[in-house]
C-alpha cells in the first residue's frame, strides 16, 4: 500500500480486506474493530477495547461483509452512471 491509499478521493472510500490484512501483518497491534468502523482505540491494550464488547471473528466477519456491499453498491452505482455518461 502507499500513502495515495489515505490521501484525497481514495481517503473516502471504505477499506478492503486486502489493505486490512497488509495493514495488521505491518502492524500487529492495530486494533481491528477501530481499523474497521473507527470506533474505540486505534491500538490494542490488553484484551479490554474502550467500548467493552466482546469482538468475536463473527462480529468483525459481519463489519467486513457490510463493507463489502457497500462497495459493491458503489461500483454497481459508478457503472450505472458511467454508461448514462
Amino acid at each position: 500500500m502507499t500513502s495515495a491509499s489515505f490521501r484525497g478521493a481514495a481517503k473516502e472510500t471504505p477499506i478492503n480486506s486486502n489493505a486490512i490484512e497488509n495493514i495488521l501483518s505491518e502492524i500487529s497491534d492495530v486494533n481491528l474493530y477501530w481499523l474497521i468502523t473507527g470506533k474505540g482505540k486505534m491500538l490494542v491494550e490488553g484484551e479490554i477495547n474502550e467500548n467493552k464488547e466482546d469482538i468475536t471473528i463473527s462480529h468483525l466477519n459481519e463489519l467486513l461483509q457490510i463493507k463489502q456491499e457497500k462497495i459493491e453498491n458503489l461500483e454497481k452505482e459508478i457503472r450505472f452512471l458511467n454508461s448514462n455518461i
